[in-house]
């Protein structure tokens, strides 16, 4: 009956990827703010103020420890969130964990396609060319890129992919655990 099941409604669901995908989003907002806030109250803690200029101070003191903290946890946050995504999406579509946490991922990927070519565009039309615009990265700056930034570009891509799909697996686990019970009490 599993296999019956499973041949009709497995296969890849977008539908529970999206959904699996704004968990992941929003589980990264959350966590991305809590972080801000606990490096906000550091730097403050550590200057002994709260005042904008001791908080700048402290972070071009502190330079090096931030950014590798930061990176690690915001490394962190988009495997978990991701992880827990593709949980979401597979817990939803029931069939084929890897699929859906592949769905959820592959979600991830196309809306920073879009967001990516829409601040392009708009960059490129803010009017004033004499000021450009801080969020968007001139040609210069695209083809200088670092190598740390590279490895963490491809860092973000490993770890998003390997959360979401084990999410999914994880997801689909539960539904089989469940399965067998059943076939148990049969």
């Amino acid at each position: 009956m599993l296999a019956q099941q499973k041949e009709e409604f497995g296969g890849i669901r977008f539908g529970a990827g999206l959904l699996g995908w704004f968990a992941a989003t929003g589980f990264g907002l959350v966590m991305i703010t809590i972080f801000g806030g606990v490096l906000a109250a550091w730097g403050g803690v550590a200057s002994g103020s709260t005042a904008m200029t001791d908080l700048r101070s402290f972070t071009a003191d502190n330079a090096d420890v931030l950014a590798l903290t930061s990176g690690i946890v915001v490394l962190a946050i988009i495997f978990f969130g991701y992880l827990i995504g593709g949980y979401t999406a597979s817990r939803i579509a029931r069939f084929s964990g890897f699929k859906q946490g592949l769905a959820t991922w592959l979600w991830g990927v196309v809306i920073t396609i879009v967001l990516a070519i829409v601040v392009g565009v708009v960059g490129t039309q803010s009017g004033d060319s004499s000021s450009p615009n801080p969020f968007v990265p001139s040609m210069d700056d695209l083809q200088s890129s670092s190598l740390a930034g590279l490895i963490g570009l491809a860092l973000v891509v490993v770890l998003s992919f390997a959360g979401a799909v084990l999410g999914g697996l994880l997801g689909q686990r539960y539904h089989r655990k469940v399965d067998r019970f059943f076939s148990e009490q049969d």
